[in-house]
C-alpha cells in the first residue's frame, strides 16, 4: 500500500465538545439536534483540509483530469444505460413534445400586436 506524504502545514484542530456544537433549543418539546463528526469542525478548517487534499493529489499526479474524450465516453455509457428501456424513452419524448406544444400555445396567447401588425390592419390594400 502506498503511503501518502503528510503536508507540513496542516493546522492543528482542537476537538469540540458536543455541548459547544449543539443547536439552540427549539421552542417545541423536540430534542435538540446534536452535531457530530465533521459537523463539529469549523467550515474554514474543512475548507483548508480540502484545499490541501487537492494540492497533494495534484503533486502526486493522482488527480483526475476530465477531458472532452472522457466526458464523451461517460455520456455514451450513460446514454446507453438509460436507452435500454425503450418505453421510458418513448414516454420522455412524448412529455417533452407536449410541454413544448403547450409553451408555444401559451406564448401565442400572450403575444400582443406589434406596430407593423397594426399598420397593416389599418391599410388592407397594401
Amino acid at each position: 500500500m502506498k503511503r501518502r506524504k503528510q503536508p507540513q502545514d496542516v493546522p492543528a484542530v482542537e476537538p469540540m465538545t458536543t455541548t459547544e456544537g449543539q443547536a439552540p433549543e427549539a421552542a417545541s418539546d423536540e430534542k435538540p439536534k446534536l452535531r457530530r463528526g465533521f459537523a463539529l469542525i469549523p467550515k474554514e478548517t474543512l475548507r483548508q483540509w480540502a484545499s490541501l487534499g487537492g494540492k497533494v493529489s495534484q503533486q502526486e499526479k493522482n488527480a483526475h483530469r476530465f477531458t472532452s474524450e472522457t466526458a464523451r465516453e461517460a455520456g455514451k455509457r450513460g446514454g446507453e444505460a438509460i436507452a435500454k428501456d425503450r418505453e421510458y424513452m418513448r414516454e420522455l419524448g412524448r412529455r417533452g413534445g407536449n410541454a413544448k406544444a403547450q409553451a408555444r400555445k401559451a406564448a401565442q396567447a400572450t403575444q400582443t400586436e406589434t406596430p407593423a401588425d397594426v399598420d397593416h390592419a389599418e391599410h388592407p390594400s397594401e
